[in-house]
């Protein structure tokens, strides 16, 4: 019996009520942090009980965020609201990827190991480079590259960056994006944040590398740290349409739609009897495979 297939009704995708539901189809849970786990400062009711049921089954749980910082830095501050280590097998953050690829593959993304950068963002996201030979200037005439890490203090608003990122374009530099995610929610106030800048770069023409949801290194570095399994038997839960489920669906795997996550005041204004259907298909958007109001068992 193959539970996705056989809960799917006629709206084109699964309308689950726990995770229970799943958890026989699939061998692994690439699961979201902020929005699924917690909502920054607090967990949400179920969400570590239903990550404790996954583990005692034997499923494998992998934490896939678009933090910006790094692995060991998101594990220390997610220990601090109540996912401990023990909860998960490993987490793969979106500044993790950054820097293994700045790492690994700068000469393929056509910067010299010892390049200079200018890094758009709050002082705190300065260590995302820290033990790599890149060298930071506060000068755009001497850097080969922009690091855009989020929002600078003081600078709030998109319109705080046009000069920035003309001056930046006019020399033809290229960026480096640490976090894809266009809206940020901070003390119930949405916002932006990186990937709303590095949009905004990318619209006058300059040019972008993203790393994290929804492109695929963050997807392949996790598959790669799996117990060997067909990518049938991965789940991906999240609640952003485009990094969590487009980017699962863009690497193959099936996905659950969190609810009660980013979207949960635009699923309530939709009403009707298939407010997230409809969420999805306005915006051209592929069905997740399933749909559940929060993640809990």
């Amino acid at each position: 019996m193959n539970q996705r297939r056989d809960a799917t009704d006629s709206r084109g995708y699964a309308r689950i009520s726990g995770v229970r539901q799943l958890a026989d189809a699939y061998d692994a849970f690439l699961v979201d942090s902020y929005g699924v786990l917690h909502d920054g400062g607090a967990l949400y009711a179920g969400s570590v009980d239903c990550l404790e049921r996954l583990r005692a089954l034997g499923r494998s749980v992998v934490v896939l965020t678009n933090t910006l910082r790094r692995a060991s830095t998101v594990s220390r501050e997610i220990e601090k609201i109540g996912i401990a280590p023990r909860h998960y097998d490993f987490l793969v953050s979106a500044g993790e990827v950054t820097y293994q690829m700045l790492a690994m593959k700068a000469g393929q993304l056509g910067l010299a190991e010892d390049a200079a950068f200018y890094h758009v963002g709050p002082p705190r996201s300065r260590e995302l480079l820290c033990g790599l030979p890149f060298v930071e200037t506060d000068s755009l005439e001497e850097c080969a590259f922009l690091l855009i890490t989020g929002l600078v203090p003081a600078m709030e608003q998109m319109s705080d960056y046009d000069e920035l990122l003309r001056a930046a374009r006019a020399r033809g530099l290229p960026a480096i994006c640490a976090n894809p995610d266009v809206v940020a929610i901070r003390a119930g106030k949405r916002g932006g944040c990186a990937g709303t800048i590095a949009v905004a770069y990318q619209k006058l023409g300059g040019d972008v590398r993203f790393f994290g949801k929804p492109y695929p290194e963050i997807y392949e570095i996790a598959i790669d740290r799996l117990p060997v399994t067909a990518r049938s038997r991965i789940l991906c839960v999240g609640d952003a349409l485009h990094t969590d489920i487009g980017g699962a669906q863009g690497a193959g795997l099936d996905s659950l739609f969190v609810e009660s996550g980013i979207h949960h005041e635009q699923i309530a204004a939709e009403g009707g009897t298939d407010p997230v259907g409809f969420l999805f298909r306005s915006r051209h958007q592929r069905l997740p495979t399933a749909s559940i109001d929060r993640f809990c068992w």
